[in-house]
C-alpha cells in the first residue's frame, strides 16, 4: 500500500513542517504502507537518508549521496524559480561580476554583428551576476556553488565565470567546452568599462544624448571629454586610443573607470549617465574601434557553450 501527499509543508513554517512530516510517518506506520512525499522542504530532505530521495525534475533518479543531499537541501534556498526553468533549455550559464557587464557585451556583439554571440548572450545562455543577492543565512553568493546546484537539474550544464581584472579568484583561465568544470575567462583591464574609453564613441553618446542642434552639442561634447581625457591620461591616447602607451594600459589595468573616468567624461560634458546605461556608450562604436579583446572574449563565450 502506498500513500502518496502533495507538498503536505506547502505554506507551513519549519516547526510545522515537522510535526506534520512525523504525523504522516506515523499514520503510514499504521498502515503499513510506503509514503511518498512530493516536498521543497529543506528540513524534511535533512531529515532522510540520501537513499530515501528522488529527483523529480527531467529524468526522475535516485539522490546519489549525501553530499548531493545536503546540495539539494540549500539548493531550495538559493535558486529562483526562473533559474530552474532557465536552466533546462539553456546551452549554459554565464557569471559575469555585474549585471551591466552582459548588456555590454550583447552590444558590442550587436556593432560587430556577431550574431552567434548576440543569440547566446540574448537568448541561449542563463547569465548571473556575481553580486546576485542571496536570503539572509545563506551568506555570499558562489558562481561555483551556484553552477553545482543547476547541475543537479541538468548535469551536462556548461559553465563560464568571466571575472573583472581586479578579482580575488585566481583560478587559471580555462576554456574547455564541457560540463566538467567551471570555465573561466578574465579581462585583462580592470572591467568591460575600461574598453569603452574610446574619444569617438563617447563624443557620439554625447552628441545623441543632448538632442537638438548635434553639431553644436557634438562640439560642446568633444571639448567635454577631450579635454578630460586629456587631462587624465596622455595626450597621444586621442590621437591613437586602440594602442595606448603602456603607463596608460598601466591605468585601464588598475582603474574603477565605471565609478571615476567614465562619470568625470560624461558630466564634463553636462551629462549625468548611470552605469546601467553605459551599455547605451557601447552601442555607439563603429566595429573598427572595438578592442580586439572583446572580440576574443566573445570568441571565447561561444567556444565554452559550442556555437
Amino acid at each position: 500500500m502506498a500513500l502518496l501527499i502533495d507538498e503536505p509543508d506547502a505554506h507551513l513554517h519549519l516547526i510545522l513542517q515537522r510535526t506534520i512530516y512525523g504525523e504522516l510517518r506515523s499514520v503510514a506506520a499504521n498502515r503499513q504502507a510506503q509514503l511518498f512525499v512530493a516536498t521543497h522542504s529543506e528540513m524534511i530532505v535533512n531529515n532522510v537518508e540520501a537513499r530515501e530521495l528522488y529527483l523529480m525534475y527531467g529524468t526522475p533518479r535516485l539522490v546519489s549521496s549525501e553530499l548531493e543531499k545536503a546540495q539539494l537541501a540549500i539548493s531550495f534556498g538559493a535558486l529562483t524559480h526562473a533559474d530552474i526553468l532557465e536552466a533546462d533549455g539553456a546551452r549554459g550559464v554565464l557569471y559575469t561580476e555585474d549585471f551591466t557587464d552582459i548588456d555590454i557585451l550583447e552590444a558590442f556583439a550587436r556593432v560587430l554583428d556577431d550574431e552567434a554571440a548576440l543569440k547566446l548572450l540574448s537568448r541561449d545562455v542563463l547569465t548571473k551576476s556575481s553580486k546576485a543577492p542571496l536570503p539572509e543565512g545563506l551568506g555570499e553568493f558562489s558562481p561555483q556553488k551556484h553552477w553545482e546546484m543547476l547541475k543537479l537539474i541538468r548535469a551536462d550544464l556548461a559553465a563560464l565565470e568571466l571575472l573583472d581584472g581586479d578579482a580575488k579568484n585566481k583560478a587559471d583561465d580555462s576554456i574547455t567546452g564541457t560540463a566538467e568544470k567551471m570555465q573561466r575567462i578574465r579581462w585583462r583591464r580592470y572591467e568591460i568599462e575600461s574598453y569603452l574609453i574610446h574619444p569617438a564613441p563617447l563624443q557620439r553618446f554625447v552628441a545623441k544624448r543632448l538632442g537638438g542642434d548635434l553639431l553644436a552639442n557634438q562640439m560642446l561634447g568633444d571639448l567635454g571629454i577631450s579635454g578630460e581625457l586629456e587631462k587624465t591620461l596622455q595626450k597621444e591616447f586621442l590621437e591613437n586610443p586602440m594602442t595606448p602607451v603602456p603607463l596608460v594600459e598601466a591605468y585601464f589595468r588598475n582603474e574603477p573607470v565605471s565609478k571615476t573616468l567614465i562619470p568625470a567624461l560624461l558630466q564634463a560634458a553636462g551629462l549625468n549617465v548611470p552605469k546601467r546605461e553605459f551599455n547605451e556608450i557601447a552601442a555607439e562604436f563603429h566595429a573598427d574601434e572595438v578592442h580586439p579583446e572583446i572580440v576574443e572574449r566573445l570568441n571565447q563565450i561561444k567556444q565554452a557553450f559550442g556555437a
